[in-house]
């Protein structure tokens, strides 16, 4: 049977030959056109900060070889210049026009940054680096860790307070002492020394409160910090956080 129809299987598998590899040779062509301008993406990683920063240039910019870089979404960078960590003082009073009142004076208003996640994204090997540097100061200059400032103490208050509608004086009040507060996870004396230094905190469970924007745009309104989040694949993020609570409760993996 197959000498009988012999010509006709060859030319069923030459018609097959020739459409398989107009296939194959389109899918190649397509991939070096459009593959390796996606394939060219690094991961993320930590020296997107130029840490090398002298005395007349800020304690963290951009790399420039990275302004531009494209993701696989489509998503650019900002350009630069990017707008200055700002530097001022910052004076509120407490119990204004009673017989306690109370001037309260920071010298330079803190933190210029707030790291607010996400957990198990390399956010404690930034704070790492930023230790490093000279022109950075983190609350480990004060023996502190992650605050959680204004999540544990911060939040509830200032939440409660503006949504019962109470006086406007009591809102100013409590955000007053709330700002000098803040002041306590840093070594101030270093900080009003240096005018290019930036205060920065991480507290990676921020990223958890919805609330948190609001508090911020009410505590820090003056001098207006930075946040910054980091983030990393979803899938290694979760893994990762799951592996931690194991070796916290000392559970064995399935």
């Amino acid at each position: 049977c197959l000498h009988k129809h012999k010509t006709t299987w060859l030319k069923l598998f030459d018609r097959s030959f020739s459409f398989y590899t107009i296939v194959i040779l389109s899918c190649l062509a397509l991939f070096a056109v459009y593959g390796f301008g996606l394939t060219e993406q690094p991961a993320l990683k930590l020296n997107l900060f130029d840490i090398s920063a002298t005395d007349d240039t800020p304690a963290i910019t951009m790399k420039s070889a990275l302004r531009l870089q494209r993701s696989d979404y489509g998503y650019h960078r900002p350009r630069p210049p990017y707008l200055p960590v700002q530097h001022v003082s910052h004076t509120c009073v407490i119990n204004r026009n009673t017989s306690s009142e109370q001037v309260i004076h920071l010298p330079t208003a803190v933190p210029h940054l707030i790291l607010i996640g996400a957990q198990k994204s390399a956010t404690s090997e930034f704070r790492v680096l930023a230790d490093k540097h000279i022109n950075a100061i983190t609350p480990h200059s004060v023996g502190a860790g992650e605050p959680s400032f204004l999540n544990d103490e911060v939040e509830g208050p200032v939440m409660e307070l503006m949504l019962k509608g109470n006086k406007e004086e009591e809102v100013r009040d409590a955000l007053c002492r709330f700002r000098q507060k803040y002041t306590e996870f840093f070594d101030m004396s270093r900080v009003n020394e240096n005018a290019m230094i930036v205060a920065m905190e991480k507290t990676p469970e921020y990223i958890m409160h919805p609330n948190l924007p609001l508090v911020i745009d009410a505590l820090c309104p003056p001098w207006k910090p930075k946040i910054l989040t980091i983030l990393c694949d979803p899938v290694e993020r979760a893994w990762s956080h799951y592996r931690m609570d194991v070796r916290k409760s000392q559970q064995r993996v399935p």
